[in-house]
């Protein structure tokens, strides 16, 4: 089996990780990981952006830690851009996977036109017209507010942050009482946290077209053997 980090921040964009892209990157793959989904925050947590001049501006910082954690792997694992994404009206997370550079700069481009002033529903159905998928981040933790179902395709119900009472429990149930999709990760922020949790599957996930396409299905994601 493959494992895969589906939530992993990096102190280069994320003002709440203390490990660079490229020593994250050596974490896991010293773990034996075969891909990493770069989750960097897109909110106000994103380091820059309150000095940023420009949207453009903003946008390359995002994606910098993307860029170096594809430079860190020099092809020993699989690199992949996602976004932690949050708006200026609540405080809920969301993961969004098949992120793509074209999308980031193409739809939050100024003060009028950016990701930050969408309300969930407008995101999601933009996010939606370039077959992204949408799931609750660690949606029971204190601070987060249920929404509504339709604008979301997944809940995370397994969230590896242990200094975070993330409600796994609560997070599945609901995801099963509404049929959502699941997912689940380490919520690396620190030394310590990689590979605490891991989706597994039998083949590499090597692009955003095999990563949705495998999240679309029912999926094995639980502790990696070295947490259980």
């Amino acid at each position: 089996m493959y494992k895969t980090e589906l939530h992993c921040h990096t102190a280069e964009v994320s003002q709440c990780s203390s490990v660079s892209t490229a020593d994250a990157v050596e974490l896991y793959i010293n773990k034996n990981y075969s891909s990493l989904v770069i989750t960097n925050h897109y909110s106000q947590y994103t380091s820059g952006f309150s000095k940023a001049t420009s949207w453009n501006e903003r946008n390359d910082i995002f994606l910098s830690a993307y860029k170096l954690a594809k430079e860190a792997a020099k092809g020993r694992i699989n690199i992949l851009l996602g976004m932690e994404y949050r708006n200026l009206y609540t405080n809920n997370d969301y993961l969004v996977y098949g992120m793509t550079e074209d999308f980031v700069r193409k739809y939050s481009y100024s003060d009028e036109h950016n990701f930050l002033n969408m309300h969930l529903k407008e995101f999601a159905e933009l996010a939606h017209m370039h077959n992204m998928l949408i799931f609750h981040a660690h949606p029971f933790r204190d601070g987060m507010t249920v929404v509504n179902p339709s604008n979301i395709d997944g809940i995370e119900i397994l969230n590896g942050h242990s200094r975070h009472d993330s409600r796994n429990d609560i997070a599945k149930l609901w995801a099963n009482k509404f049929k959502l999709l699941k997912c689940g990760g380490s919520d690396f922020h620190e030394r310590g946290d990689e590979g605490a949790v891991a989706l597994y599957t039998r083949n590499v996930i090597k692009d955003n077209a095999t990563l949705l396409n495998t999240l679309s299905k029912k999926v094995i994601i639980k502790y990696s053997e070295e947490h259980q």
